[in-house]
């Protein structure tokens, strides 16, 4: 059977990207060549794909697995966790090609509908009326993510760091997915330590940051030591 083809978005310019500009100044078009390769079995793989495949992947384009592995993980051209990578960018593009998907698949079905019967069409309108609602009240229910700390001060923290990043970068979570990513992003560099967590998002929004990176233990290595006494109080 033959495989069904999807495109996603190939920015003209993306060559010119300064991340991608890095990467080309140390491992030149190779390099290039390889950020596309891995964003076109991402794609292929639904938008993840487990850091474990990178010696395949490297085989496949004859290049070396060592510069794989740094197109990955030095440029900030995709996210790692929990031993899996994704690129922010795809991961956008590949949901907005899904819900053109539905849409169109729905507008096709009413259409054949349509066609078939006009005597059904007040009972199909009552139905997706109904079905559309039904929707509409599980997506509010399930848009409530769990945050890895239950206190009042990190769920406000939280909420800060969701304005700092619409104000600021003009970025929105699209999806529950993508901000669970987030929070497991941000329990992991902090060791899933409430105090930490708040410091790290402290830290992103002084420095005007799109993500979460470890704090900078030579400037912060004191206040690090002095959360981490006041959280073990605790345990």
């Amino acid at each position: 059977m033959k495989k069904s083809t999807y495109y996603f978005s190939h920015d003209y310019n993306a060559a010119n990207d300064v991340k991608i500009l890095f990467m080309r100044q140390q491992l030149g078009m190779e390099g290039y060549g390889i950020y596309w390769f891995l964003i076109e079995h991402l794609a292929d793989a639904g938008g993840t794909l487990p850091l474990k495949i990178i010696p395949v992947l490297a085989m496949q384009m004859h290049s070396q697995e060592v510069k794989v592995r740094a197109v990955i993980s030095e440029f900030e051209l995709f996210q790692i966790v929990d031993d899996e990578f994704f690129s922010i960018r795809l991961n956008k593009s590949l949901e907005k090609m899904n819900e053109l998907k539905s849409a169109n698949s729905i507008k096709g079905k009413l259409s054949a509908e349509k066609r078939n019967s006009t005597a059904v069409e007040p009972q199909l309108n009552r139905s997706l009326t109904k079905e559309r609602k039904g929707k509409e009240i599980k997506g509010k229910e399930t848009n409530i993510v769990k945050l890895p700390f239950n206190s009042e001060m990190f769920s406000k923290k939280w909420n800060e760091w969701k304005e700092y990043k619409k104000s600021c970068h003009k970025f929105c979570f699209k999806s529950e997915s993508s901000e669970k990513l987030s929070l497991n992003q941000l329990s992991k560099l902090s060791n899933n330590l409430e105090p930490i967590a708040i410091e790290i998002i402290n830290q992103s929004i002084a420095n005007g940051w799109k993500g979460f990176f470890e704090l900078k233990t030579t400037q912060n290595a004191n206040r690090i030591e002095s959360v981490v006494n006041w959280a073990n109080q605790f345990q």
